[in-house]
């Protein structure tokens, strides 16, 4: 949990820094993860996985056991909708359980990523 806590301190202090003097903040005043460091663009897709021959271990009534999988993959553009960080609802439960309670609870959903969401091509293997 200590790290987990880190994690959400460490995006509000991004989100929070302010921006160099003499950068235009007026295009864009979100706050935004840092670009990838490598020499692609990265595409994003979300998979819903389903195993229908295990029962959910959490909850055997549910039925089939499900699984969502957030996949990042290079890609050819970085055209495209970017992925949402977290919607509002997830950044007020994860500043809830960190017990943050000095910024709005959809701080967290205005931070841009850079990743496209299903960029399509997935372009060269990066080796």
């Amino acid at each position: 949990m200590r790290q987990f806590a880190f994690l959400v301190a460490l995006a509000l202090l991004t989100a929070a820094t302010p921006a160099p003097a003499g950068a235009d903040t007026t295009a864009d005043p979100a706050p935004r993860l840092p670009a990838p460091t490598g020499r692609q663009p990265v595409g994003t897709t979300a998979l819903h996985l389903r195993d229908t021959t295990r029962p959910d271990p959490w909850v055997p009534s549910a039925g089939a056991r499900e699984l969502m999988v957030s996949l990042f993959y290079p890609a050819a553009s970085d055209r495209g909708p970017r992925k949402q960080y977290l919607t509002p609802v997830e950044s007020a439960a994860v500043l809830e359980e960190a017990g943050v309670t000095t910024v709005p609870p959809d701080a967290l959903s205005a931070v841009r990523t850079n990743s496209v969401v299903d960029a399509g091509d997935w372009g060269p293997p990066p080796l």
